[in-house]
């Protein structure tokens, strides 16, 4: 049961790193669309 519930636990931060990596990649592009476009306006 132990083993079980720390393995879930595992795969749930992975997946939270995975998503959180994910989302400032999407960041990261935005930021340089944004400084190479000047047609884009940035927030």
């Amino acid at each position: 049961m132990s083993s079980a519930s720390t393995r879930f636990l595992e795969i749930c931060r992975r997946s939270t790193i995975n998503v959180i990596n994910q989302m400032l990649d999407g960041a990261g592009i935005l930021l340089l669309v944004c400084q190479l476009n000047p047609f884009f306006k940035c927030i």
